[in-house]
Order: structure tokens, then sequence, then C-alpha cells
């Protein structure tokens, strides 16, 4: 920071795996927690900007359709480490902007975003548990990404739910990809969080209002369907670029 002397710095490292938070809460604490508190006074002594990504994990998912003013209740550590971080930034941070989100796309790390993992496991063959009672609002990592930049690019501060405009159940979100990938959508198996046996609790419905952010860039966040074009498109691109390089 001292060297390069950053605007901004946009943080999206994180601790992820909510079962691997649940089993391992110093970890992620650390991680997402004080790593971002660090962070965030080293950008103050730099005289640079942080932007935070933060979770709709932080919301316990009673209700749904939160809004900047909802009060965070997590379910989980994941959850309530990403808020740790959201209070470092705030406490820490003047000229700060934190966006609350739930992304998917094509991962250049080694795993699997839930869009990656529903197609790989839809291609294979094999059978999908959608959850009909989880609902979210996903946007594509590249819309993100994009209306991020933009944010930075326009000095907004504060506290953003930027994430798609249409709620969907996991299950209905499978389907989605399924049908226009091509895929078998009779593999998609309708399953309930009840029934499930995963580690840590998960939120029921953490879908995010975006009125806040829509009103400031002047236009709506991408709709579900229009991800999930992008999403298909930006595969077959880099098809395309594998195939020219061969």
């Amino acid at each position: 920071m001292k060297r390069f002397r950053p605007s901004w710095i946009i943080h999206c490292a994180a601790m992820t795996n909510v079962d691997w938070c649940e089993t391992n809460p110093r970890d992620a604490y650390s991680m997402n927690g004080q790593v971002t508190r660090e962070l965030v006074r080293g950008a103050k002594r730099a005289g640079a900007s942080l932007l935070y990504i933060s979770t709709d994990s932080v919301f316990d998912g009673r209700k749904g359709n939160y809004t900047e003013e909802d009060e965070p209740s997590p379910l989980n550590v994941y959850g309530r480490s990403k808020l740790i971080g959201e209070k470092a930034v705030q406490e820490e941070g003047e000229s700060s902007l934190i966006v609350r989100t739930n992304i998917y796309g094509w991962n250049i790390q080694n795993k699997q975003s839930l869009a990656e993992w529903i197609l790989a496991t839809l291609e294979s063959g094999q059978s999908v548990p959608g959850f009909v009672d989880v609902f979210f609002t996903p946007i594509l990592v590249n819309d993100l990404s994009e209306i991020l930049l933009e944010m930075v690019d326009r000095q907004l501060t504060g506290l953003y739910h930027v994430a798609g405009s249409q709620v969907c159940s996991k299950y209905e979100f499978a389907v989605e990809l399924a049908d226009l990938f091509g895929l078998d959508k009779s593999l998609i198996k309708a399953a309930s969080l009840a029934d499930s046996f995963l580690k840590a609790n998960r939120p029921p419905n953490t879908s995010l209002r975006t009125t806040r952010i829509s009103q400031t860039l002047g236009r709506p966040m991408p709709d579900l369907m229009s991800g999930i074009r992008r999403l298909k498109s930006l595969r077959e691109d880099r098809k395309l670029i594998s195939l020219r390089v061969c």
C-alpha cells in the first residue's frame, strides 16, 4: 500500500466455505474479521478507500427481502465472521464501502461456485438436490464486478445491497440453469433444508432488496435469466479461445 498508494482497495478475500468455518471458527474470525480490520487500517494510512465484499449470510433469513436498514442476525460462524468484518470497516474506514451480495460464475480458483457444481453434476448424469425452501437473489460475478467498478468511479461510500433483481429458490435456480444449458431437468430433485445434514445452520431466505443501488445508478439490477445467459456465453467464449490457442 505504501509503495503503490492506491486510491481504492477492493477486498475480496474470505473464508467462504460455510461448513468449514463452523468447525474452524478461530481461523474464520481471523481471516474474515481481523484481517479485514488490518486492511482497512492500512488503507487509511495509505490514504485509500476500501471496498469490502460482504454477504447476505449476515441475516437469519426469517423474512427475506432485506434492506440496508435491517438489523443483521447471522446464524452461523461464516455470517458472524463477515459481520465482524463489516463492523471493522464501519469503525475504521471513514470513506469506505460495504457491499452485500451472493454470487455465482466461472471460478479461476480450484473450487466451484453453486452454478458450476450444479452444471458439473448434471453433466455427469448425477442427480442434484435443489432446496425448495431456501431463497436468495444471486448475481453473476461478472455483472457484480462491473457494478463495483462503477461504484468506485462514483466514489460511493456506506452500505449497499448489490444482488440480482429476482428472488428464487435454490431449486428454481438449478432448473433455470439446466433449461438454458440443455441438461436433464428431471435430475434435479426437490429437497428441504430441514432434511439436510449440513454442519452449519443455513438461513432460509436471504434475498436482498436492491432499491438503493438501483436508484443510485439509475437502473435495475440484472435479472436471473440475463445472468444465466451471460454465464453460458462466457463458457462458449472460453471454449472458442481454447480452440484458437490449439
